[in-house]
């Protein structure tokens, strides 16, 4: 994902970010839904249940941040416009 924002552009790049962050942000909220329903670590077991849900819920809210600036016009214009070269 990282090769193709720097060194490609186009409409499919773009929306192959949004699909890749789109289901990692599904991931993400099945992930937390499992958890609640069938906790991996119990409680007073080895650490704290706030720490999975704090990891996993932080991840989830850095996707959704991503979705949510891949889909500003500026952003969808940086990838759809073609006079602009691509840096090497």
């Amino acid at each position: 994902m990282i090769y193709l924002v720097l060194k490609q552009k186009g409409i499919s790049v773009w929306g192959i970010l949004v699909a890749y962050n789109a289901i990692g942000a599904f991931d993400y909220a099945h992930g937390l839904i499992t958890e609640w329903t069938d906790p991996l670590i119990p409680n007073g077991i080895m650490g704290t249940p706030g720490l999975t849900y704090g990891a996993i819920g932080f991840s989830l809210i850095v996707q959704l941040i991503v979705l949510y600036l891949l889909f500003r016009p500026s952003v969808i214009s940086h990838f759809t416009s073609r006079d602009r070269p691509v840096h090497s």
